[in-house]
């Protein structure tokens, strides 16, 4: 099952759940891959709606956000 995307932020000691977003993009920016592909596939459905739909405008890497699609496409 998957967790809310408060309860994720939590677990990594974040004060906000949107700094868990800020974090998979970070993740993305350092080079960290898979772990920015891991953040993401914990998040519950209408979290990765949030992000992809209404998040993305933070994010300046469409491979980033290809890496997602494809995850989904291939799930």
């Amino acid at each position: 099952m998957k967790k809310k995307l408060e309860t994720l932020a939590k677990e990594y000691d974040l004060n906000y759940a949107e700094e868990y977003l800020d974090y998979i993009i970070e993740s993305w920016i350092n080079g960290q891959k898979q772990q920015c592909l891991e953040l993401y596939k914990a998040l519950r459905t209408e979290d990765k709606e949030f992000f992809l739909f209404e998040y993305q405008t933070h994010c300046k890497s469409m491979d980033m956000l290809k890496m997602f699609v494809k995850y989904e496409i291939n799930r």
